[in-house]
C-alpha cells in the first residue's frame, strides 16, 4: 500500500463547523483568515454568511483549532506507544541473544576443560601445529636451463655439503603393491 493512501485515510471525517472552528480560533478577523489560507477577505466574508467552507479551507483551519491539535497530539501519542512497544521487543530480542551467548561461550569452555585431543590430521598424537616449514632444497641442472639469443643462463650445482632431508622413494601403486607382497 501507498504511504500517500495511508495518509489520506487518516484525514478527519467530520469536523467541526465552520462557524465553531473560528470561534475556536478566537473569532479571528476575515481579513486574517483570507491571509492565513491565502484566499480574497471578500470569500471569507462569504462563508461565515452562508456557514460553511470549502473542505481544503475547513481542513486547514481544523489543524490549528484545538480539536485538530488534540487529533495530532493523540496521533503522537499512539505512534510514541507503537514505537516504545517496538523498542521493548528489540530490547527483549537483544537481551535473549546475549543470553544464548553467554550460554554457548560456557559450553565451548566446559567442552575446553573436558581435554585437549589435539585434532585428526596432527601428525603425532597431542601436537599442537606442524611448527616452521623449512622448504626443501631445489636440485639445480648444471646445464643450460633457457638460451635467449646467445645469453646463457646456467644454475650453479648444490654445495656438497650432507643432505638435510633423507631420501624417501615414492612409488605409484602397482609398485606399492609390489613390495607389499614382498615383505609378506
Amino acid at each position: 500500500m501507498k504511504a500517500w493512501h495511508t495518509m489520506l485515510n487518516r484525514l478527519p471525517k467530520r469536523m467541526p463547523s465552520f462557524g465553531d472552528m473560528l470561534a475556536d480560533l478566537g473569532s479571528a478577523h476575515p481579513r486574517d483568515v483570507a491571509k492565513a489560507l491565502g484566499v480574497n477577505p471578500g470569500t471569507v466574508r462569504r462563508w461565515i454568511r452562508e456557514g460553511d467552507a470549502p473542505r481544503p479551507a475547513a481542513l486547514a483551519l481544523f489543524w490549528v483549532t484545538r480539536w485538530g491539535q488534540q487529533w495530532a497530539d493523540a496521533d503522537l501519542f499512539n505512534l510514541a506507544q507503537v514505537h516504545m512497544g517496538l523498542s521493548a521487543a528489540r530490547l527483549r530480542e537483544l537481551e535473549q541473544a546475549q543470553a544464548e551467548i553467554e550460554r554457548l561461550r560456557e559450553q565451548i569452555s566446559r567442552l575446553g576443560r573436558l581435554g585437549e585431543f589435539g585434532s585428526a590430521n596432527d601428525p603425532v598424537q597431542g601436537a599442537t601445529g606442524p611448527g616452521p616449514v623449512k622448504p626443501a632444497p631445489v636440485p639445480c641442472p648444471s646445464e643450460p636451463l633457457l638460451t635467449f639469443s646467445g645469453f646463457e643462463s646456467t644454475f650453479q650445482k648444490q654445495s656438497e655439503a650432507p643432505a638435510r632431508h633423507e631420501h624417501v622413494p615414492r612409488f605409484n601403486k602397482r609398485q606399492a603393491r609390489a613390495v607389499a607382497r614382498s615383505v609378506r
